[in-house]
């Protein structure tokens, strides 16, 4: 019976910056959004606030997707070693 064994070494880079990028994007909205929930609500303009709201929460959810996912991938990268062939297919 054979043996056969190989190693091999990868390199990888990930790039991050495209998420920071939009992390950076939501968080500007968010404080924009805000920022008109709060002129809405002074003034007593109810439709604008509740549409505003759901905004807000829409891009909460959002930023909170891309933060899940990049946690996902870090320790999916952090356990690769510990990984066996079956596992990564």
């Amino acid at each position: 019976m054979s043996d056969f064994s190989s190693n091999s070494t990868i390199n990888l880079s990930v790039n991050g910056q495209g998420v920071e990028e939009k992390l950076k994007k939501y968080q500007k909205q968010l404080v924009e959004l805000r920022e008109k929930a709060q002129r809405a609500a002074e003034i007593g303009d109810k439709g604008t606030l509740q549409k505003t709201q759901k905004e807000i929460r829409k891009v909460e959810s959002e930023m909170r997707k891309v933060q899940t996912a990049t946690a996902h991938v870090e320790d999916t990268l952090r356990n690769l070693d510990k990984a066996t062939p079956k596992t990564l297919k």
